[in-house]
């Protein structure tokens, strides 16, 4: 879910710049925009030419990354088009992304609170 909250705005920005792109779905293996009988399972041989290793375990099979090992989900996007668009719009598939208005909003709510006037101590309870 998180990678196709990223990956759809991503591709309809590139889109909008006359980029072809799509990407797999993570849950089924099958591509998200086109139509096509193909799947791609997150152990598909196919991901060794991206530097994964497909692991063998006898009752299943493990993706393993060698940064990552095997802690890793293979999510695939991929593009037909110019570079540069692709490149300038890569800050969407970014995790934990604000949008320039909500980082904004926080900066002028931090100003505030920076400008705000103290308030004066509240005086010692009396003693008993």
């Amino acid at each position: 879910k998180d990678f196709i909250e990223r990956a759809q705005p991503f591709c309809d920005a590139v889109k909008a710049e006359g980029v072809w792109a799509d990407f797999v779905d993570p849950v089924n293996g099958t591509p998200f925009y086109s139509s096509s009988s193909t799947t791609l399972s997150e152990t598909d041989g196919s991901l060794s030419q991206f530097g994964f290793q497909i692991l063998e375990l006898g009752c299943c099979r493990a993706l393993k990354h060698k940064t990552f090992m095997t802690r890793v989900l293979a999510c695939v996007l991929c593009f037909r088009g110019d570079r540069s668009v692709v490149d300038k719009h890569l800050h969407l598939l970014e995790r934990n992304q604000e949008s320039a208005a909500e980082k904004q909003g926080d900066d002028a709510v931090d100003k505030q609170e920076d400008t705000a006037p103290v308030p004066p101590e509240a005086p010692a309870p009396p003693e008993s």
